[in-house]
């Protein structure tokens, strides 16, 4: 397969459209490193340009990942294929990766992201934020308790039905969680007005801290105090990712709140961050173990 694109020194494509699984809702998910930062941001608006959602690393951030036993390899290793791999560096550093045999730091961390949503406005907009964030933290959630079982699965319909075979969650959780993935494409498209509304965000959110042992205490306010709240967190986040999410969370509520008549017109500016994935779609998200 050949992809016109600038310069750089490693390509692969990955997830679900390698899977052959891809549905309406998947990502066109593109790896993209080089040592070259100017490099990188080129490539990155080459392929975003042309509906891909970009994976940008340098090498260094890359095998800093691999020694720390980031999930992220693994996906990479089991479901990439790799369009260009000058002197064979990727295949080589996922040829050698080897994961952890305990995640359990990790799922904490990501249990703490789950925590972001508590705290949501009486707008879709908001809620579509809070669900955003809930399905990525279920899909990473699920890859790190079973990989401390040692199964190694990335597909957000199969991470739900192997925990289910491993009576981690309920069939039922698998029901209402596997409704996420649907909320998540929505949030991203800016439909907000198709999206749960308190009690069915409120309910998800039960489901969520059931199934993964997390205390959820679900709390409500007005727009400007949400607004407020995500950016007095984000001030005191020492986090990049739970600091991403709470900044993310006020800009997109502020602007539905400023301009609803734009809602279902175009996708709203954090929009543009959800689909980075550098941050929201990778694995373990913690400081110490970057994504």
């Amino acid at each position: 397969m050949t992809i016109s694109t600038p310069s750089v020194n490693t390509i692969a494509l990955y997830g679900s459209r390698v899977r052959a699984d891809d549905d309406y809702l998947s990502d066109r998910d593109i790896l993209l490193v080089d040592d070259d930062l100017e490099v990188l941001l080129k490539a990155s608006r080459h392929f975003t340009l042309r509906g891909y959602s970009c994976g940008t690393y340098t090498w260094k951030r890359l095998e800093l990942m691999s020694a720390r036993g980031a999930l992220f390899l693994q996906h990479l290793k089991d479901e990439s294929l790799i369009l260009e791999d000058r002197g064979n560096r990727l295949a080589l550093l996922l040829d050698g990766f080897t994961p952890k045999p305990d995640y359990s730091e990790d799922i904490e961390a990501t249990r703490s992201v789950v925590a972001l949503t508590e705290t949501t406005a009486a707008n879709p907009a908001s809620r579509g934020w809070a669900l955003d964030v809930l399905a990525v933290a279920v899909r990473n959630l699920g890859i790190l308790t079973l990989a401390s079982r040692g199964v190694y699965t990335f597909s957000y319909q199969r991470i739900l039905e192997r925990l289910s075979e491993c009576d981690l969650i309920s069939a039922e959780a698998v029901f209402r969680l596997r409704e996420l993935r649907h909320f998540k494409y929505l949030y991203r498209q800016g439909v907000y007005d198709a999206l749960p509304d308190t009690c069915g965000l409120q309910d998800i959110q039960r489901t969520v801290g059931m199934a993964f042992s997390i205390d959820m205490d679900s709390k409500g306010m007005d727009a400007d105090g949400f607004i407020a709240h995500c950016l007095s967190k984000a001030r005191q986040e020492s986090e990049s990712y739970r600091r991403f999410r709470l900044l993310e969370g006020a800009i997109t509520t502020f602007l539905a709140l400023r301009r609803p008549e734009h809602i279902k017109r175009w996708p709203p500016s954090s929009h543009l961050l959800s689909r980075t994935k550098t941050n929201t779609d990778c694995i373990a998200v913690t400081s110490r173990n970057p994504c």
